[in-house]
């Protein structure tokens, strides 16, 4: 394609590629467009799924709008949607969409007959607000870095938390501040939360164990560990994962029961095999970018305690409504 080409155009290329070269004709077809990335996996399954069903030939994705939209006609300011004589209020305004341009989803069948992504009977996949977004210059691309570094910074719902059977946590960097204390004599030291520290025994009293891996052998800490009561596995090197899932194995636990809570590169693969994988505030761009959810605390600042009073509250709330 080049900068003519319309998009249509070029769906109609890759289709006729598909088919020719490859002998694929899908049943199916779906345009992510990467210039507004801002989606989740769910808004791709339930579009799909609202043209797999039958109920509709195409789907387009929205975000809705409560706005006053105004046009200029004849170098004069025209209202679109409302009677500026007769001004509304916002909320009592007629539910109206604006194509967010995030996906589309359609019967390639239909596009061929019609030349149209939206054809036949149209629906709507309504994404939030922030879905509308689109890159077209330097300063949307810093804005849709944003959103997407803070939409993982929403904790997950009370079910997934109570849910929760072990939390696993890295050591330097999520217990500590991650800046270490060399003395006169070689040896180290660490500053660590005595709120985290408190946070991780309400934890445990609550029936959920808690877990430090550390890649590195320090004395500090085994002697943290101990003073909390937890286990500890640490000098892992390389083999922080390979503990992981000798743990999980060990302990017959299924990763999705399980919490992993890091900050470095060295947490990845940890993070990816675990149910659940969340992030202190400060740490490394590529864990921030996979993490499941991001802390607004950073490493040895009161992260894990932020983490454990909102698993500890979502456990004493379904008790509460048992008791009920």
């Amino acid at each position: 394609s080049d900068d003519e080409a319309t998009t249509e155009q070029v769906l109609e290329h890759a289709l006729h590629i598909m088919l020719e070269e490859y002998d694929v004709d899908p049943a199916i077809l779906v345009l992510l467009q990467c210039t507004s990335p801002i989606r989740e996996p769910e808004d791709i399954d339930s579009s799909v799924s609202m043209v797999s069903s039958g109920s509709f030939d195409s789907v387009l994705s929205v975000s809705p709008s409560h706005r006053f939209i105004w046009r200029s006609e004849d170098n004069e300011a025209e209202a679109v949607n409302y009677d500026p004589l007769s001004r509304p209020r916002r909320q009592d305004m007629t539910s109206e969409f604006v194509e967010n341009g995030s996906l589309y989803v359609f019967r390639p069948q239909g596009f061929r007959e019609i030349g149209s992504r939206l054809h036949g009977k149209i629906g709507m996949h309504v994404m939030g607000p922030w879905s509308h977004i689109e890159i077209d210059s330097q300063e949307d691309f810093k804005l849709c870095e944003w959103v997407l570094s803070h939409q993982r910074c929403v904790p997950p719902d009370a079910d997934t938390l109570r849910r929760i059977k072990t939390v696993v946590l890295d050591f330097d960097g999520v217990m500590t501040d991650n800046r270490v204390i060399v003395l006169q004599d070689g040896s180290e030291a660490v500053t660590c939360s005595r709120s985290d520290g408190m946070g991780i025994q309400q934890l445990v009293t609550e029936g959920v164990d808690a877990l430090v891996l550390s890649t590195e052998a320090n004395p500090v800490v085994q002697a943290r560990c101990s003073k909390l009561g937890i286990p500890c596995i640490q000098n892992l090197g390389v083999n922080k994962a390979q503990a992981f899932r000798d743990y999980l194995s060990e302990n017959e636990l299924s990763a999705d029961d399980v919490l992993y809570l890091g900050n470095d590169v060295n947490d990845l693969e940890c993070m990816e095999l675990a149910g659940l994988s969340v992030a202190v505030s400060d740490a490394h761009p590529a864990v921030l970018e996979i993490a499941d959810w991001v802390l607004a605390l950073g490493g040895g600042g009161g992260a894990v305690r932020e983490l454990t009073d909102l698993i500890v509250q979502a456990r004493q709330h379904f008790s509460d409504k048992l008791i009920e």
